[in-house]
């Protein structure tokens, strides 16, 4: 029994070994079907037999109505003569029209005005210039394996185009087509067409007629199937009652299925009536069970060989990979070009201004040295001269005791002259008077001037000295301010070193960074071409599986061959 398209679809996850569709997905293998079925069909299709009718009805028009065909003599036009589009050749004149419509068995009218009373016609398939030719444009197939005319008579033919054909026999062997004849002429021609296997999707293949079909009719509508699925082109069917097994031209998603039904196109025309409710039961599938396993085998190779693609497209993420890792690589030569570079990196930068700040510092010593140098800083020599300011004030302060000493100074050796002296007064002294004493009070006195001179001359060192002191510490200090200028030059100078060091340091980690994001791509990379290697694995088996099942279909089909055959 033939596998259904569901078991063949389990089949073909089950030989690769995927029968959860984790790997290959059901419209994988789905597409796959529908392709890998054309594939076996040329090598080994399935062959349908269509019969054709001939048409070589000649005659004569009796009126010469314009753009019309009458024949009352013969009376042989039918109603399928527009529907068919009947060719009709003034054999008299060689001109050439179309049946547009059927008045009656006497009447046809045409597509051009091309008869005129007494003139001879031939009538002839669509499309057709002769009656050896028949049209074939409605049924869908690859290839004509064989004509037959009459039915068992094999016969030579030509291809005239995709739509018509032409039998290789002598005019004389072709009889009269009309069908008003007592006796029915045999003008039947077998087509046996080569045409693409086919496994019916349907879940029911059973299903009836809704509206009745007419005779010749091409469409059709269909109930009691499932809805949203899918009648495919190609799909046969056949109908209760009738011997001829229909072919569907058109794909369909079927819909209203428990009501009106889904119209579908088919060819041939119906053999005969099809009366609503009819029975129609579709073919499940043309395949033998040889061929329903190069069906499995072909599909699993073509998804193995398309699946490697996805993998290959690894190796594209991984170009990818491979230039975001370039680019972090660039990343980081640039930042650490913008930490190092010689004169205008950070470092180089940070450096400078240390050298800045080292140089202030060092200013900054020689100024406080020179300041409190021991002997010749001027701090040291403000306090010399402070030193020798006291030493003065000492000097000044002995002078000035020498004055004021209580018994023997001269201040009080004047007083005691002075005393002496206002005794002797109003006196007259036997030995020295008044003026003896004054006189010797005057000498002490000016000891006492001379002793005050001195101490003011000491003073006035002291006040020299001090004035030094001061100019000294005032030279220290303009010194001491000098080297808290340099000292705020310095931290400044340090300041910007550390941020240039900061600066540094951040690039060194944004590179530290930039280097792990580029060793984390070229990890990818390595990663997406491992992954790749995997496609390889699935085209090789894939594409040797597919040249093994292509040669033994090969095989399986035969091989064409070609024979003449008699033209009477």
């Amino acid at each position: 029994m033939a596998l259904s398209y569901a078991n063949l679809l389990d089949e073909i996850l089950l030989y690769l070994q995927d029968s959860g569709a984790a790997i290959f997905a059901s419209t994988e293998t789905q597409y796959g079907i529908e392709n890998e079925l054309k594939t076996i069909s040329r090598y080994s299709p399935q062959i349908i037999d269509v019969i054709y009718k001939l048409e070589s009805r000649t005659g004569t028009d009796v009126t010469g109505t314009a753009s019309s065909l009458t024949d009352s003599v013969k009376a042989q036009f039918v109603a399928t003569d527009a529907t068919e589009e009947k060719v009709v050749y003034n054999s008299t004149d060689h001109t050439w029209a179309v049946v547009l419509s059927n008045s009656s068995t006497s009447v046809n009218t045409l597509s051009a005005d091309i008869m005129d009373a007494n003139e001879n016609y031939e009538i002839y398939n669509k499309r057709c210039r002769n009656k050896k030719q028949i049209f074939i444009g409605d049924m869908p197939f690859m290839w004509i394996k064989s004509v037959e005319y009459p039915i068992g008579t094999p016969r030579n033919f030509s291809e005239i185009s995709d739509d018509v054909i032409e039998l290789e026999v002598y005019d004389s062997i072709i009889p009269d087509s009309d069908s008003t004849l007592t006796k029915l002429n045999d003008v039947q021609v077998l087509v046996k067409f080569a045409v693409p296997q086919i496994v019916c999707q349907l879940t029911d293949l059973v299903g009836e007629v809704h509206t009745a079909g007419v005779a010749d009719a091409k469409t059709m509508q269909i109930k009691s199937f499932t809805d949203a699925e899918i009648v495919e082109a190609g799909d046969q069917f056949t109908i209760e009652n009738h011997v001829t097994t229909y072919t569907v031209t058109t794909g369909v998603t079927l819909n209203y299925q428990t009501a009106a039904g889904s119209n579908i196109g088919f060819y041939p025309g119906l053999e005969a009536d099809a009366p609503g409710d009819s029975i129609i039961c579709f073919k499940k599938s043309s395949l033998k069970p040889a061929e329903e396993n190069f069906l499995i085998r072909l599909v699993s190779a073509r998804a193995c060989i398309s699946k490697s693609t996805l993998y290959y497209a690894q190796v594209n993420t991984a170009i990818t990979q491979c230039t975001d890792a370039a680019t972090a690589i660039g990343d980081i030569a640039a930042l650490i070009t913008l930490a190092t570079t010689a004169s205008t990196g950070d470092i180089a930068l940070g450096r400078a201004q240390t050298a800045l700040g080292a140089t202030a510092v060092t200013a900054i010593a020689a100024i406080i040295a020179k300041a409190e140098a021991a002997t010749t800083g001027d701090i040291a020599l403000g306090r010399a001269e402070i030193v020798k300011a006291l030493d003065a004030i000492i000097l000044a302060n002995a002078e000035f005791d020498k004055i004021v000493v209580a018994s023997t100074g001269p201040m009080a050796l004047a007083a005691s002259s002075l005393a002496s002296g206002l005794l002797l007064v109003n006196t007259i002294p036997v030995g020295g008077g008044a003026a003896e004493h004054m006189g010797q009070a005057a000498s002490n006195v000016g000891a006492s001037q001379g002793y005050a001179l001195s101490g003011q001359i000491y003073l006035q060192e002291t006040s020299a000295d001090l004035n030094a002191a001061a100019s000294n510490f005032r030279a220290a200090s303009l010194e001491l301010d000098t080297s808290g200028a340099k000292a705020r030059e310095a931290a400044a100078n340090f300041s910007n070193a550390t941020s240039h060091f900061n600066a540094a340091t951040a690039d060194f980690k944004a590179a530290g960074e930039k280097a792990n994001e580029a060793i984390a791509n070229l990890r990818l990379v390595a990663s997406r071409l491992q992954v790749s290697q995997g496609g390889l694995r699935y085209e090789t088996w894939g594409r040797t599986e597919l040249a093994q099942v292509e040669s033994e279909l090969r095989t399986y089909g035969g091989f064409p061959s070609s024979r003449r055959y008699a033209r009477n």
